[in-house]
């Protein structure tokens, strides 16, 4: 397994910086857009657990948007660790894939909830994080 992290620099720093976890290249690109075209900027994008840890540590983003299937990890592990360790972090959980479970899941690992991919577009982000301040 080839491990990727991409730090990518602040579009303004008055926006929100999200760091997005996914192991699809393609899931990471239509996020990135998205995220984009609402104002926040992304501070960075890993693709497993392990350099996304890293990324928290060493980039402080302002909110996560993380999968809840990963390679080495599962999301909601991972959501518990992060929300541990940076109890002021928002987290929201996603996945292609919609268990009724995940919502409950989700809120029980600290995350801040579950949106499923198909309907990111949909939800107003600013129900769980921060939302992008405006210049």
């Amino acid at each position: 397994m080839i491990r990727f992290v991409r730090a990518l620099h602040h579009a303004r720093p008055s926006t929100r910086n999200v760091l997005t976890i996914d192991d699809t290249p393609a899931c990471r690109w239509v996020v990135r857009e998205l995220l984009k075209r609402r104002g926040y900027a992304i501070a960075g994008e890993a693709n497993c657990a392990a350099v996304a840890f890293d990324f928290v540590e060493q980039f402080a983003p302002d909110a996560v948007l993380l999968d809840v299937h990963l390679p080495d990890e599962s999301g909601f592990e991972i959501a518990l660790r992060l929300t541990d360790s940076h109890p002021t972090l928002p987290v929201l959980m996603t996945s292609i894939h919609v268990e009724r479970s995940f919502y409950a899941r989700a809120e029980a690992s600290g995350a801040r909830g579950f949106v499923p991919k198909g309907q990111l577009a949909l939800v107003d982000l600013a129900a769980f994080w921060p939302a992008p301040e405006r210049a």
